[in-house]
């Protein structure tokens, strides 16, 4: 029996519904097989070669024989196992005549001119007209495009030469004489502002004027360029201030580009009607505090500066909202309550005063025994930090202490820093203070850092504190 299946696309017979097929290398599954004893006829250029089941173990490619022509380039898989489809219209394993090299024809050269001899004939036959040249082509050839360049630089560099100040005789004043045809020079007039009053001088009879020290003057010394004169105003560098408000004060800090000084004004409205403290000396880097303010208030600020040079200028402005004063107990991290006491000298002072700098507050009486041990290196503290103004030391007194008591204390021992009277014991209830002496540790914000409940031993000990934070 014959293949049970043909190719659904060139007719040729398969042996399996979905086998390769090698003429026109498509994929089942293919049509079955026609039932007529003999197999459709298939054109030279697509017959099958025989059959090979490679799907057997035992199956081997056929070997090439050692006469046979080594593979080239153009070998493919179907053509060394016989079972591609032929290229073009060959019959099967028909080779391909090789192509001849043909040797490469040169073209004919065009019948060069005859060539004249050197002499007198040679110059009668250029200008012969010659049939053998093409049209449109000069008889000179490039000789006549070099002599034209030539002609042209030679006019050139004469007419460079004629046009120099320096060629022939001195020209910038000509005139001629009627008589002789001599030229004589212009004579300069001594109200001649252009020749800085020089005398006159004529010449009848000379072909040049006589030259004068003018004429050639002296190379003078060279002059140093002024130093440019600095005219910007002072910028802001980097962001808008830094603002850290309180409830009664705020702190600005800004930098400059170039050294200078800063004012800063304030005010509930644009108009900012009030000034901040003035800065001392020129500097780059600026922060100025502003107190007393309102709590739960807006600010408007402007910042202007005036640099060495004078040039001053508008470098920032803004707003800001000072916080929310609040009445509950103090704890470490909340801002300190605000509050505003006399003096033994009779003076009024706020905390919010002390903003800017770190605040050593102490809560003392005077029935204390405690608290007047303590006292002493308080004041030691305070003597080594009234002259630097980065911190300082405030007491309290109060929790019904004698006024008077207070006073000869303090006289008697010689302490000099600030003792606050709180005769009606608010401040001490602000604080909820139920036992003395306690000391309160500040930032330059105001802000609780360190709480010392009890009496300190040593001045050492209030210093650790202080700088530990």
């Amino acid at each position: 029996m014959g293949d049970p299946f043909v190719c659904n696309k060139c007719g040729a017979p398969r042996k399996y519904i979905n086998q390769f097929c090698p003429e026109c290398f498509s994929t089942g599954p293919h049509l079955p097989a026609p039932r007529e004893k003999s197999r459709p006829s298939l054109p030279a250029f697509k017959k099958k070669p025989p059959e090979k089941d490679y799907c057997n173990d035992d199956f081997r490619p056929r070997r090439r024989d050692t006469n046979e022509s080594k593979h080239t380039r153009s070998d493919t898989f179907a053509e060394e196992f016989n079972y591609g489809r032929p290229r073009q219209e060959k019959t099967w394993n028909e080779k391909e005549p090789k192509k001849v090299k043909q040797p490469k024809q040169s073209k004919p050269r065009a019948e060069q001119p005859p060539r004249v001899e050197v002499g007198v004939e040679r110059f009668e036959e250029i200008f012969v007209e010659d049939e053998s040249r093409p049209a449109g082509k000069s008889i000179f050839g490039r000789p006549a495009l070099f002599i034209a360049l030539f002609s042209v630089i030679v006019v050139l560099i004469v007419l460079l030469i004629s046009n120099s100040p320096n060629s022939g005789s001195n020209t910038d004043n000509p005139s001629t004489n009627s008589g002789n045809g001599n030229i004589a020079a212009k004579p300069i007039t001594a109200a001649d502002p252009a020749q800085n009053n020089k005398p006159a001088t004529t010449s009848s009879n000379a072909s040049t004027p006589a030259l004068t020290p003018a004429d050639n003057p002296s190379p003078q010394a060279p002059v140093t360029p002024a130093i440019p004169i600095d005219t910007t105003p002072p910028k802001l560098a980097g962001a808008q201030p830094e603002i850290i408000t309180a409830d009664t004060s705020a702190t600005l800090a800004w930098t400059t580009d170039k050294k200078c000084k800063s004012t800063v004004k304030f005010g509930t409205d644009k108009s900012a009607v009030f000034s901040g403290p003035d800065e001392i000396g020129l500097k780059t880097d600026h922060a100025s505090f502003l107190s007393p303010l309102s709590p739960d208030t807006l600010y408007y600020y402007s910042i202007t500066a005036v640099d060495e040079a004078g040039n001053s200028g508008l470098i920032a402005e803004g707003s800001f909202r000072t916080d929310y004063q609040s009445n509950s107990a103090p704890y470490v991290g909340s801002r300190a309550p605000e509050f505003t006491l006399t003096t033994l000298d009779g003076n009024q002072v706020s905390l919010s005063q002390y903003r800017g700098q770190k605040v050593v507050l102490n809560f003392w009486a005077s029935w204390c025994s405690p608290c007047k041990i303590e006292l002493p290196h308080i004041q030691e503290v305070y003597d080594k930090l009234k002259d630097g103004g980065e911190a300082t030391v405030i007491t309290v007194a109060g929790g019904e202490s004698d006024e008077n008591e207070i006073r000869a204390f303090i006289k008697m021992k010689g302490f000099t820093f600030p003792v606050l009277l709180d005769s009606t014991e608010s401040t001490f209830n602000r604080y909820n203070l139920t036992s003395i002496p306690k000391t309160f540790f500040l930032d330059k914000n105001g802000v609780i850092k360190k709480v010392q409940l009890g009496m300190f031993t040593s001045a050492s000990e209030i210093e650790f504190m202080l700088t530990s934070y």
